[in-house]
């Protein structure tokens, strides 16, 4: 793998837009609050799957 220092090779890091041609941080067709909205979702989905770890792990305990 090249160093990022390779890469640039003496062009200006500001005109390279580095984190904004990223196409799965910032998308560029859909409204900024739908990734809110995914992120919250995504967080709803992790704490239900980890409760339902705890309750799967407590009725084999018991």
């Amino acid at each position: 793998m090249m160093r990022f220092t390779e890469a640039t090779s003496g062009k200006d890091i500001d005109s390279l837009r580095y984190w904004g041609n990223h196409p799965m941080m910032f998308g560029t067709t859909q409204p900024f609050w739908v990734y809110g909205v995914l992120w919250l979702v995504t967080w709803f989905l992790v704490i239900a799957v980890l409760v339902a770890l705890l309750r799967w792990l407590w009725k084999k305990g018991g």
